[in-house]
């Protein structure tokens, strides 16, 4: 085969996508890598039909690099021109390439309000489509040379609302005044400092709950919710399911999140917190009635204290 080939991890949105076209345009094949399902399918439709080729993956899973590179090699003829390692993955406070990009405030504005290391990292927030609500989301460019990575506008599946503010704290002092505070994740779920990625619950909603307890993937859903200003993660079951052992809901969904890559620490640490709990209901829908796997309280919080600022202003 002739034609070059090209992997693209991080291939979703942003800088892969924008790769990704200019390649395609060049008559390369594309093969697209991201933990985003949505946004995959629709760099792909943005290519020529039968040029790219689309892959979920966590590039923290090494036997997803191996299976997915062995599957698009194979159609390719076993070429690989160029692998454009472009996926940055986005851990909560800090991101993995980066380290922490944020100090906790002294004199905060908010209880999660942080100075952003404006000395090593630089911070954007772009409007971003999420389901029904448009979230401000983080992006970022890291500035120091030794920085073990270069990143240029990455994403870290975070918003936040970013202020610039002097305040008498030592890192107020020291010159950092951009503060970041309302930080929430769009696309993880996370409490406690443990996160998971949205793709990795997947196999749980759609075959190991409903395997154990009957229903259908639909039944099922996991919310990210505050509690008294805490995290917490409720597993939603339809009470078309009929009497379920709360303990053993909680203890499977454990149990599963333990095998992927570092969830048996973060696990362990939802068990001690007793961070999960069983709420019998129906699970939530969007906007357009979807039922989605996961779903994140704070954006329909989002989305109603916008509509009643509309309604009081009219």
């Amino acid at each position: 085969m002739t034609t070059k080939a090209i992997f693209i991890t991080g291939g979703g949105s942003g800088i892969g996508r924008a790769v990704a076209a200019r390649f395609a345009r060049e008559g390369w094949r594309v093969g697209l890598a991201d933990v985003n399902a949505k946004g995959l399918t629709e760099t792909a439709a943005l290519l020529p039909a039968g040029m790219s080729d689309t892959y979920i993956m966590d590039v923290r899973d090494r036997d997803s690099w191996k299976n997915d590179l062995d599957d698009f090699t194979s159609k390719t003829g076993g070429r690989l021109d160029v692998l454009f390692n472009n996926a940055g993955i986005g851990t909560g406070g800090p991101i993995t390439e980066m380290s922490f990009v944020g100090a906790p405030c002294a004199a905060p504005d908010a209880l999660d309000d942080v100075h952003l290391l404006t000395d090593k990292v630089a911070a954007l927030l772009r409007p971003k489509q999420v389901g029904a609500a448009t979230v401000d989301a983080l992006i970022y460019t890291t500035l120091l040379p030794s920085s073990p990575k270069l990143l240029i506008n990455v994403e870290s599946g975070d918003y936040a609302r970013l202020t610039t503010r002097s305040c008498s704290c030592p890192m107020g002092q020291l010159g950092f005044t951009t503060h970041l505070c309302q930080i929430r994740s769009y696309e993880k779920l996370t409490s406690e400092g443990v996160t998971f990625l949205g793709t990795e619950l997947l196999r749980l909603i759609e075959e190991v709950l409903p395997k154990a307890f009957g229903g259908a993937p639909t039944d099922y859903q996991l919310v990210e919710a505050e509690e008294d200003g805490l995290s917490r993660i409720l597993v939603v079951a339809s009470p078309a399911l009929g009497a379920l052992d709360d303990s053993a809901v909680v203890q499977c969904v454990l149990e599963t999140l333990r095998h992927y890559p570092g969830g048996s620490a973060m696990t362990e640490h939802w068990r001690q917190g007793d961070t999960l709990k069983l709420l019998r209901r129906e699970p939530y829908q969007t906007a357009s009635a979807k039922i989605l796997p996961l779903h994140l309280h704070h954006l329909t919080a989002e989305l109603e204290r916008r509509a009643e600022r509309t309604t009081d202003r009219a």
